[in-house]
């Protein structure tokens, strides 16, 4: 699970640099100053990659728990014969 979380997070950083680079705002910054502009570049797409990531991750685990909780539902409606019941009283039996 760890692993996954770690490549979640190089996916994501990596996608918002690329989108980050894609604006172009490099041609609104002087000469002098593209060093640093690079670093804080990378910075904030370290920082929305990682919040991206995290709400994808966060997100998924939500669906997951919310899937399982429905399957047992539906498992423990099953194996108490309340499902022979309805089909009683909507006349299908």
């Amino acid at each position: 699970m760890a692993l996954l979380t770690i490549i979640s997070h190089f996916v994501f950083i990596a996608l918002a640099f690329v989108g980050l680079q894609s604006l172009r705002l490099d041609r609104y910054i002087g000469p002098a100053q593209q060093n640093s502009f690079r670093l804080v570049l990378v910075m904030v797409a370290v920082a929305l990659g990682f919040a991206c990531s995290s709400f994808f991750y966060e997100l998924c685990g939500q669906c997951g728990t919310s899937i399982i909780s429905d399957l047992n539902k539906y498992s423990n409606f099953r194996r108490s014969n309340n499902w022979k019941r309805l089909l009683c009283v909507a006349g299908i039996s």
